[in-house]
């Protein structure tokens, strides 16, 4: 099912076969996501961190982001560095070393799987 809702989400993004529609897409994004789908996951916390469709939120971008990597998703490099970033601008300057620390621990035992 979170397959079909994640699809459903890009199509609404993307404009393909429907018009065009931000909340749409993603609301059925949430939904995929909330599933646990990764890519679900990922593509909300883009939205979210372009403010695509809902508030640009890099908190919430960071957290979804943050989801998919646990689920499995594969961050590549480019996307790692806007995820490096988003983290640097998210949050308090106290709160920014365990973070940056955190995701480099993470980006380290991605490599190793």
């Amino acid at each position: 099912m979170g397959r079909a809702q994640w699809k459903l989400g890009l199509l609404y993004r993307d404009g393909e076969g429907v018009p065009q529609d931000g909340a749409k897409a993603a609301l059925w994004l949430r939904r995929a996501a909330e599933k646990d789908f990764p890519s679900a996951e990922y593509d909300l916390g883009k939205m979210y961190d372009l403010g695509l469709g809902v508030p640009k939120d890099y908190v919430q971008a960071e957290q979804w982001y943050y989801r998919a990597a646990e689920h499995g998703y594969s961050l590549r490099n480019s996307t790692w560095a806007s995820f490096m970033l988003m983290a640097v601008r998210a949050y308090p300057k106290t709160l920014r070393r365990p973070i940056t620390g955190w995701l480099l621990q993470l980006q380290k035992r991605r490599r190793t799987l």
